[in-house]
């Protein structure tokens, strides 16, 4: 279920209906939220927000959330005493709603690499994860911003979303060396629903170089199926990462006795198959 902190500290469940219609009132917009959606000062959005704060408008989002979408870092500062902390719970029926449910407004700026907003929020709003499992941290590893992930590494690394990945993981997806390497100490070693690990990711995909950064934590491990990175590597074609993992997977086979030099060799990579 979804959860909030709410300013005085107490978690509570606002799956129930009653605890979300009696904090959060419901609108289609408030004179807060289009306050903040125009830049007003901050004057204007504090007076307001002593009335206002705490309403989701019709898109399911608070003013805390839509100055952290912007970047708008002195709204968010001036927001953050009536509505950090808060996890808007998403009831809408749409894609657009049903892929943001669980949002917070850390997680809004993390996604949108706003490092300033992230900053103000983290320390109210980390370690809250969505409805899928994703964090912050996460939002900003797949983005391979490394300036965020920088910020909520220390708070937020471990987690894992509803497939069992990591921020790790994402990042190795997208071949980002740097936030790969603030993460690796973190999470390396850790595996995925289906036992894959960061390295097997990256071996898939022909990212050599974080193949590189991650052999030494990750070679020998295998997925739930017995492959390995090596295997990965062989069967997608990245001689690249196959000369990087050959030394010390060669020889391993998966559950069906398949080697990585027999993936190869099928789908007639003659490259992998010289380096096996």
């Amino acid at each position: 279920s979804s959860r909030t902190l709410c300013p005085e500290g107490t978690v509570i469940d606002l799956s129930s209906a009653d605890v979300s219609r009696s904090w959060l009132g419901v609108e289609e917009s408030t004179p807060l939220i289009e306050a903040v959606r125009k830049g007003e000062s901050i004057k204007v959005i504090v007076d307001l927000a002593k009335k206002y704060s705490r309403c989701v408008n019709g898109e399911d989002e608070i003013a805390l959330i839509i100055a952290a979408q912007a970047g708008k870092a002195e709204l968010v500062s001036a927001l953050i005493p009536f509505e950090a902390g808060i996890c808007v719970p998403r009831q809408g029926r749409t894609a657009l709603r049903a892929a943001r449910q669980g949002s917070t407004a850390l997680m809004a700026a993390a996604a949108r690499g706003h490092a300033d907003s992230v900053s103000l929020l983290a320390p109210l709003e980390a370690g809250f994860a969505d409805h899928f499992g994703k964090t912050a941290l996460m939002r900003a590893a797949e983005r391979g911003d490394a300036g965020v992930v920088s910020l909520l590494a220390a708070k937020e690394a471990g987690m894992k979303d509803s497939d069992g990945r990591t921020a790790l993981m994402l990042a190795a997806e997208r071949d980002s060396e740097s936030s790969v390497s603030l993460l690796i100490d973190k999470e390396a070693g850790l595996a995925d629903a289906r036992g894959r690990t960061a390295l097997m990711l990256s071996a898939m995909r022909g990212f050599d170089k974080s193949v590189a950064l991650l052999r030494a934590k990750e070679v020998g491990m295998a997925d739930s199926t017995g492959k390995t990175a090596l295997m990965f590597a062989a069967e997608y074609a990245s001689a690249k990462c196959v000369s990087l993992l050959v030394a010390q997977e060669t020889g391993m086979a998966d559950a069906t006795g398949t080697t990585a030099l027999m993936f190869a060799a099928e789908r007639g990579f003659d490259q992998c198959v010289s380096l096996l």
